[in-house]
């Protein structure tokens, strides 16, 4: 990395984590119990490597100042382990369940929502009277008559992606 990067990730840093300096460095002696649930509470709860990360930033940033762009890599590396083990610390699995989907497609709700939601409710019915796969789809639509005309000429895959989805929107 150049200098110019380091520096403006380690500011960046820097103010993000700035807050962090009245975080109180804490300690105990063996026997406080009350201040060793202190120091573990500031732990689990990531304030020690949010403090950790705005020390970390504003050494590297007086090592870049002093010239030594290695040791300034070596802080901006250790900042950003400290802010990722602080951030982590806050975060539940629901927080980042996101990530692992795609994105939804964009703009116009698709046209064919509303058909596939119903697609799926029928062949749920035909699913509770004891049929399954092809046969309930293919019960389903010839109990719904607006459902075999909304389907007709559709291959059985495109049917039950159709209705996969309606199961999935409801």
């Amino acid at each position: 990395m150049n200098a110019d990067s380091i520096r403006r990730r380690l500011e960046k840093i820097a103010r993000a984590t700035a807050p962090a300096q009245s975080v109180d460095a804490t300690g105990f002696w063996v026997g406080d119990q009350a201040g060793e649930r202190r120091a573990l509470d500031d732990l689990r709860t990531g304030r020690r490597d949010w403090l950790g990360a705005c020390r970390s930033s504003q050494q590297g940033l007086k090592a870049l100042d002093e010239g030594e762009l290695e040791m300034a890599e070596i802080y901006v590396w250790q900042a950003t382990d400290f802010l990722l083990g602080a951030l982590w610390s806050r975060m539940e699995p629901s927080d980042i369940e996101f990530l692992s989907k795609s994105a939804q497609r964009r703009g116009r709700k698709s046209e064919t929502d509303d058909r596939n939601r119903a697609l799926a409710a029928a062949v749920d019915e035909q699913l509770q009277k004891g049929l399954t796969g092809k046969a309930a789809r293919n019960a389903a639509l010839q109990q719904h008559p607006a459902l075999a005309s909304a389907f007709f000429g559709l291959s059985d895959d495109a049917i039950r992606k159709a209705a996969d989805r309606g199961a999935k929107a409801r």
